[in-house]
C-alpha cells in the first residue's frame, strides 16, 4: 500500500456524525409519524373545505351585514390556500425522505450481503458503531506506531 492508503480513516470523518444521527428504528417511526401527520392535515383541509360558502351566500351575507359569515369564508379560504401549499411541500419532502430511506436500506442490504452479515441479527446501527470503533482503533494504532518510529534513535551514516 502507498502512504495514501494508510490515510483512509481521514476520508471517513463523516462516519461518526452518521453513527450519532442514524437510528434505524427511530427513522422508521418518524417516517410513519410523518405519514400520519400528512394524512391528518389532508383530513383537516377536507373538513375546512366542507365549510365553504357559495358566492351567492357570501354576497347575500355582505348585503345583510352578516360579518361573521364573510369573515369565516375569507379565513377558511386563506387557511386552505396557505395550508394547501404547505401540504404540497410536505408531501414532496416526505416522498424524498422515503426515497432516501429506501436507498439507504438497499445499500445496507448490499453491504450486508458483501460482508455476509445476517440482517436479522446485525443492524445498520451496529455496522456504524463497528466501523467507528474500527476507525478509532486504527487511528490509535497508527499514532502508537508513529510514536514508536519517532522515538527510535536514528542511525547515522558515518
Amino acid at each position: 500500500f502507498g502512504k495514501s492508503a494508510h490515510q483512509w480513516h481521514k476520508e471517513l470523518s463523516h462516519l461518526e456524525d452518521a453513527h450519532r444521527l442514524f437510528n434505524a428504528k427511530q427513522v422508521d417511526e418518524q417516517l410513519v409519524e410523518l405519514r400520519r401527520d400528512i394524512a391528518r392535515l389532508e383530513l383537516d383541509l377536507r373538513g375546512i373545505g366542507g365549510m365553504t360558502y357559495s358566492e351567492t351566500e357570501v354576497e347575500s351575507a355582505i348585503q345583510h351585514s352578516n360579518r361573521t359569515l364573510v369573515d369565516t369564508s375569507k379565513a377558511n379560504s386563506a387557511f386552505r390556500q396557505v395550508v394547501g401549499k404547505f401540504l404540497g411541500h410536505a408531501i414532496h419532502e416526505q416522498r424524498l425522505l422515503n426515497q432516501w430511506h429506501e436507498i439507504f436500506t438497499e445499500r445496507f442490504s448490499e453491504v450486508a450481503a458483501y460482508l455476509a452479515l445476517d440482517q436479522s441479527q446485525y443492524t445498520a446501527d451496529q455496522l456504524f458503531s463497528d466501523l467507528c470503533k474500527f476507525r478509532e482503533l486504527y487511528q490509535q494504532t497508527s499514532l502508537c506506531k508513529l510514536g514508536t518510529v519517532l522515538s527510535k534513535p536514528s542511525k547515522s551514516l558515518s
